[in-house]
């Protein structure tokens, strides 16, 4: 009779300590955004930022103004990762961070939400549709979280080619470009080390009235007018993209040709000479 009395005393005890209701985690009061670009390619899925013709390396903090001036074409796609670097939930003896309620509501015009997930963290997959500026708020059980996330959309005017050292984020030469020369039999990968002296990488990059750069791998079609002199690989496997940098594989046969590009209702033409 003693024994089951203290047990319904440690149970009354363990309930009004613990209690039944669920508590969000001591987050803080701000979060953090991680931001990348992606976009579908022939394996699958591919994080598209981190290469020259793009505005983005692979990782940038949202934090950064160098993001938050920039402006995205319709058709953009970009991932946030968001955490809360002010969060006291992690570690102890599980040695990990809680799950967290969130929930990311999208705010103003320009982008919308086409998935979110959350897990120790969140992550909000976002595609631009149009022009104007907005994003999501992130908010735990009706609390917002500082700051939102907010990009401009503008729609790019035309379409540059610009000569790149290598196909990496940074290698691009500044300055639009209207050819290009190859030497014959270059520009396969396993002697394309620098972009000017052993190949031919360009990027097309989207650009507004002023010719300022704007910024999203956007999915375009590609046309090679004389495929017997050379082909044209895009950086993501078998999809261009503007914004993204492309290697000419020249053939050993001297010659002229073009290679288009196609976004919505902007052409850009680039004349190949495989020398």
């Amino acid at each position: 009779m003693k024994q089951a009395r203290k047990s319904v005393l440690i149970g009354a005890f363990w309930l009004i300590a613990c209690g039944d209701e669920y508590h969000e985690p001591d987050l803080g009061q701000r979060v953090k955004y991680t931001v990348s670009e992606f976009g579908p390619d022939a394996l699958g899925t591919a994080v598209l930022s981190g290469h020259a013709g793009g505005c983005l390396p692979e990782f940038t903090d949202y934090s950064r103004d160098m993001l938050q001036e920039l402006k995205w074409a319709p058709g953009t796609q970009l991932e946030a990762i968001v955490d809360w670097p002010d969060r006291r939930d992690c570690g102890g003896f599980s040695g990990g961070c809680s799950s967290v309620n969130v929930k990311f509501v999208s705010s103003g015009t320009g982008w919308r939400i086409i998935r979110s997930g959350s897990l120790k963290n969140g992550d909000v997959q976002l595609r631009s549709d149009g022009e104007g500026e907005g994003g999501f708020k992130t908010t735990v059980q009706g609390k917002e979280f500082d700051p939102p996330f907010s990009l401009r959309v503008v729609n790019p005017t035309s379409i540059w080619f610009e000569q790149a050292l290598h196909d990496r984020y940074g290698g691009l030469i500044p300055g639009a470009i209207t050819e290009i020369h190859a030497p014959r039999d270059s520009g396969h990968s396993s002697n394309c080390i620098q972009g000017v002296a052993d190949c031919a990488i360009f990027a097309a990059t989207f650009r507004d009235s002023s010719g300022e750069h704007i910024c999203g791998a956007v999915p375009a079609t590609m046309t090679i007018s004389s495929p017997e002199l050379f082909s044209v690989e895009p950086r993501a496997k078998d999809s261009p993209y503007i914004n993204l940098p492309f290697r000419v594989v020249a053939g050993s046969t001297p010659g002229t040709g073009t290679v288009e590009l196609r976004s919505g209702d902007l052409v850009a033409s680039l004349t190949v000479i495989v020398e």
